[in-house]
């Protein structure tokens, strides 16, 4: 059961190829135990990518295909959801007409400038790291998928239905609740360990990134959906990364 709920997990929210399984509505309930596990494989390609990259290649090429890592191994799935997103509260529409855009397949203007400004920032940021940061930055993408678990348990479902709708209807709560918890320590433990006035500047700035999501969540959709919850992931990480980055500068 388990394993059948890993599977699941990396089937839906990667691009990784995974064996076949005859998934069960069951499995369902602990898909999100395994979500913060995706991080951490995102996070190992990175640190690997980071090890070859400063012996052999320049700040350019590093940062690129660092830019390009969480991306692929994804899909890009939060990605488009944080350019739906945008899309949908660039609107400044009614909630039932944001909601109506989070499920349309066009992108409009505003996702591509946003698309485009995020991972500019984002390669300059990983273009500019030292290498004593290529550890707390991998812990970013663990600690952004422990952040959406805990706004999938603080908040409603803004649709009602849909593929999100099911699982976050049957998740086991308790288990998803202390998987987070144990990976969130994991993540900030190696960040502080490895470099601890940075690392807990920018946990400042997450909760602060979490805090206003919420706020935005509530407001103007009236919960989370799948688009939301990977407009949060990409923020947190961005938010992680920008913070570590230009504090490292002065401290």
């Amino acid at each position: 059961m388990f394993l059948r709920a890993c599977l699941m997990a990396f089937s839906m929210y990667t691009a990784i190829p995974m064996p076949h399984s005859n998934f069960k509505k069951e499995d369902g309930r602990y898909v999100f135990i395994f979500f913060p596990l995706i991080g951490m494989v995102i996070a190992a390609i990175f640190l690997l990518w980071q090890w070859i990259a400063f012996l052999w290649f320049g700040a350019v090429l590093r940062g690129a295909v660092s830019t390009t890592i969480p991306i692929l191994i994804t899909g890009g799935i939060h990605m488009d959801g944080f350019l739906d997103t945008v899309d949908a509260r660039s609107s400044h529409k009614t909630r039932e007409e944001k909601l109506r855009i989070l499920s349309d397949v066009h992108v409009g203007a505003f996702a591509v400038i946003r698309g485009v400004i995020y991972l500019i920032i984002m390669f300059a940021l990983l273009a500019e790291m030292p290498f004593r940061l290529t550890l707390p930055l991998a812990c970013g993408f663990i600690l952004s998928r422990c952040v959406a678990i805990y706004a999938l348990l603080l908040l409603p479902n803004a649709k009602g239905g849909g593929m999100l709708f099911e699982l976050q209807h049957r998740m086991h709560r308790p288990f998803a609740l202390l998987s987070a918890l144990v990976f969130t320590f994991i993540a900030l433990a190696l960040s502080i360990w490895s470099a601890w006035a940075p690392s807990l500047i920018a946990l400042v700035i997450v909760a602060l990134v979490f805090l206003n999501f919420l706020r935005i969540a509530r407001k103007e959709f009236g919960g989370i959906t799948g688009d939301l919850a990977g407009y949060l992931i990409q923020r947190t990480e961005l938010g992680w990364m920008f913070t570590l980055v230009i504090a490292a500068q002065f401290i």
